[in-house]
């Protein structure tokens, strides 16, 4: 189970809007400030925070912090489908046509991979209701504090 810790934004309808920080990959390198890769990562992900709709299942409030959950099997699948299915199409469309010439081989395989990305709506949405949903795992209480008075 894939967990990230957020808090609650907002409630709707028993839906807990959750905000959680971005992360990438970057974020722990040394050089993250040095490589184009980690720059990009910072332009792209501007905000640095996520809200995500999730359904109420423990009666939280807002300003709540919580643990939210994902199945690894569930991310696993979506990542295959998302890079697997255009890289099969590119794939399969420059090999059919291969023995065709060059050009066409390059042709049929743009057409592969733009094959592929349209398919990815339908079959993300299907495969989206079979896929477990992010869940509120655990509401985080606030600390306890303890005090111990030592009188001598």
């Amino acid at each position: 189970m894939l967990e990230a810790r957020g808090r609650v934004v907002a409630i709707e309808d028993g839906i807990a809007w959750v905000e959680t920080p971005r992360q990438s990959a970057c974020g722990s390198c040394a050089f993250k400030g040095l490589c184009g890769s980690g720059l990009l990562g910072d332009a792209l992900m501007g905000g640095r925070v996520s809200r995500i709709a999730v359904r109420d299942t423990l009666g939280v409030q807002v300003g709540d912090e919580v643990v939210l959950g994902l199945p690894e099997d569930g991310v696993v699948r979506a990542s295959l489908l998302l890079y697997g299915l255009p890289l099969a199409g590119f794939v399969g469309g420059m090999t059919l046509f291969q023995s065709v010439g060059e050009g066409w081989s390059l042709l049929a395989g743009g057409l592969g991979l733009a094959g592929g990305l349209l398919l990815l709506g339908p079959l993300g949405r299907r495969a989206a209701g079979r896929q477990a949903e992010p869940r509120i795992l655990a509401r985080i209480q606030d600390p306890v504090v303890v005090r111990c008075d030592v009188h001598s």
